[in-house]
């Protein structure tokens, strides 16, 4: 890394729920309440400044438990997070969730929700997921403070990356359940579907197959020796910081369920079977899905949910 970078600060944020205001509404035939304050880490957008989010409320028997959903990229209204809740509202769980920087509400005005999330320049790329932890981060306190005492967790692709780097820097959630997500952010960028452009890309910065090979070899022996160490260390990329293989091993006594597609050509399997097997290889369960097909499989995606976090294990 060329600059310093005092990595224990990396998450760091004061907890204060800055200009906060909550406002009650009618879903369905439940209640919602939409929630607003500033973000501890701003950009130079002030939309993206302000965390957006929401509560569900059950009708009745809450029962203690808080499902915080982490949506997929350029999601434009939260679809996501109302299937979710439409499925565990009635078994009397809460479900709450938050925008994402630069989606819905917290895109700039002229650009489409999730347009500026991904940037092909790595001070962009850590900024910008480093955000969207701390916000994480900070709405949880929200929630244990006003919403429950128990904190669970569902995330959807890019809300699944985002779930497990999350559950690797923040101990509060018992339980995640990782929805076509993986690991190792670089071959997921070059492998995977999405990789056309940044393969382009990263060919006319001189990029080319055997030194793309040499710094995923790069990482992976840092990955290794932060879990040997059982520490973090100073990586020679900024990204590194950011890519929930890096915190894996901090995660492994942690309870996670992986769900992912047969199918997937976005998040590659090996992105999944790295990250699997730096967990300590958790349950795993494969849909014949591809990554575009698994809303057809939300009801069983659900159903396993339940079931993981009902668990004692």
């Amino acid at each position: 890394m060329k600059d310093k970078l005092k990595i224990e600060e990396i998450f760091y944020y004061k907890k204060e729920f800055k200009e906060l205001t909550e406002k009650e509404e009618t879903w369905i035939n439940y209640k919602v309440k939409r929630i607003k304050f500033l973000s501890p880490i701003l950009s130079k957008y002030k939309e993206n400044n302000w965390i957006h989010g929401g509560v569900f409320y059950p009708s009745s028997n809450f029962n203690g438990k808080v499902i915080l959903t982490i949506h997929p990229v350029h999601e434009a209204i939260p679809i996501f997070e109302e299937a979710v809740a439409y499925y565990f509202l009635k078994y009397g769980y809460k479900v709450a969730y938050i925008s994402l920087p630069f989606h819905r509400e917290r895109a700039p005005k002229g650009t489409k929700s999730g347009e500026l999330f991904f940037s092909f320049e790595e001070e962009h790329t850590f900024s910008v997921m480093r955000q969207s932890v701390v916000d994480l981060k900070l709405f949880i306190d929200y929630l244990l403070e006003k919403e429950g005492n128990e904190i669970f967790a569902i995330g959807l692709s890019l809300g699944a990356i985002l779930l497990n780097l999350l559950m690797g820097v923040d101990n509060r959630i018992l339980k995640g359940v990782s929805i076509m997500g993986g690991g190792n952010m670089m071959r997921i960028t070059i492998e995977g579907l999405y990789g056309l452009s940044a393969r382009m890309y990263y060919k006319r910065q001189g990029l080319n197959w055997e030194t793309y090979k040499e710094e995923i070899n790069n990482f992976i022996n840092y990955v290794n020796e932060v879990c040997r160490r059982k520490k973090l260390l100073t990586p020679p990329h900024k990204w590194y910081l950011v890519d929930p293989l890096t915190y894996a091993c901090f995660n492994r006594p942690r309870r996670i369920m992986f769900i992912n597609g047969m199918f997937d050509k976005v998040i590659p399997k090996k992105a999944v079977i790295e990250l699997w097997r730096k967990l300590g290889k958790p349950k795993i369960v494969w849909i014949p899905s591809t990554h575009y097909t698994i809303p057809v499989f939300f009801p069983y995606a659900m159903k396993l949910s339940m079931e993981f976090f009902k668990t004692n294990t």
